[in-house]
């Protein structure tokens, strides 16, 4: 069972209770003071498919082994050094061959080796062997021979995804919230990790590239029921998007242009997205999330600020779209590209030989604070 040099036998007697568990290489024994209705037991270490402890601010009160297909075969109740037994248990249950590739890699960590464990237990022949494994204290992620095993939060949830279906992965931060963010054709899965640990980082990079040598092409990240002019947009913030399309704000028919976030000046966090259609801004009034239900308010692209042509030239100023939202120095820049892409749209009808795109780009843009959310102008000016 074991690859590695036998470990010594340990004991651990309580005195009070009467009670001795003996640990080896492959067997587990509990044996209690005789007396009338006690019993007890031993089982080899392979039996155990898993393990799970009751811990409280007293420390560890109940230890639960769990059997290849789950259900609880035997709980320990507390004894005299149950926190040193546990934690030995743990060790010499990644001992298997099993954990052979990635063993020098698992946290000492008794969270981290019940989680171990458990996927381990979740493990099918067709995942293939363990390659590089990450656990951290909200997630965990074991790369395989035929794809990623994920656990995205500490509970017991288990997500897989073949490389052939992988489009992309990233690390992904909302302000004090982080984690890494895997794409799929249609979906995304975000798992509690700070980042990738270099080794996982290579491994995910390396097949990917081998997928691509072999099909010419990988998938392509999509929200179903939303399009944007850069798909850049829908990797960055699907699960806005997807919010807002769920709310009905989004439909088929239009493309995002833009995306950004900031304060209003009551101090509330606000979003706004620019489609071909409309300017949609939205109070997100669910903190650290994008679930909020309030309906979102929105202008007709109409009613936006747009050029105009007079005697063969492109008539406009500086064009200000004032909102009672401070903008997010980061995102700022980049919504006003989205702007500036929706401007070019109304150049569309002109010939190519006058050349809209070269004043277009010569035309100032700014986004400016106010309190009337949408009071939106623009000052005429030849250019």
């Amino acid at each position: 069972m074991s690859e590695q040099p036998s470990m010594a036998e340990q004991t651990f007697a309580d005195d009070e209770q009467q009670l001795v568990v003996r640990l080896s290489d492959d067997t587990l024994a509990y044996i209690p003071a005789p007396g009338p209705g006690v019993r007890g037991w031993q089982c080899k270490l392979d039996q155990i498919g898993w393990t799970s402890a009751r811990v409280t601010s007293r420390g560890i009160q109940e230890v639960n082994l769990h059997n290849r297909q789950g259900r609880v075969a035997v709980t320990l109740m507390p004894f005299s050094g149950i926190e040193r037994f546990y934690h030995s248990l743990l060790r010499h249950l990644v001992r298997q061959t099993f954990f052979g590739p990635v063993r020098e890699s698992l946290p000492d960590q008794i969270p981290a080796l019940e989680r171990a464990l458990w996927l381990c237990a979740q493990t099918e022949e067709s995942d293939g062997a363990w390659q590089v494994i990450q656990i951290e204290r909200d997630g965990a992620v074991v790369a395989t021979e035929r794809g990623l095993m994920l656990m995205p939060t500490r509970d017991h949830e288990l997500e897989r995804i073949p490389w052939r279906h992988l489009a992309a992965f990233r690390e992904v931060s909302y302000g004090d919230l982080f984690g890494v963010r895997f794409y799929l054709v249609d979906r995304f899965l975000e798992v509690g990790l700070p980042e990738l640990k270099p080794e996982l980082r290579d491994y995910c990079s390396r097949r990917m590239n081998g997928m691509l040598e072999e099909h010419g092409q990988l998938p392509t990240f999509q929200i179903p029921g939303v399009r944007a002019r850069d798909p850049e947009l829908l990797m960055e913030f699907p699960r806005e998007l997807t919010a807002l399309r769920d709310l009905g704000a989004l439909t088929p028919e239009e493309e995002v242009l833009a995306y950004a976030r900031g304060i209003d000046n009551t101090g509330s966090d606000m979003e706004l997205v620019l489609t071909t259609a409309r300017l949609i801004r939205r109070d997100l009034i669910s903190e650290g999330a994008f679930t909020g239900e309030r309906m979102p308010e929105t202008t007709p692209v109409d009613a936006l600020p747009r050029f105009r042509r007079e005697e063969g030239l492109i008539r406009a100023g500086t064009i200000s779209l004032q909102t009672d939202t401070d903008l997010h120095p980061e995102m700022a820049p980049r919504f006003l590209e989205g702007y500036r892409m929706l401007l070019s749209d109304t150049l569309s009808p002109f010939s190519p030989d006058e050349n809209p795109q070269r004043e277009l780009c010569a035309i100032p843009i700014r986004i400016l604070p106010g309190r009337d959310p949408f009071n939106l102008e623009s000052s005429p000016a030849a250019v």
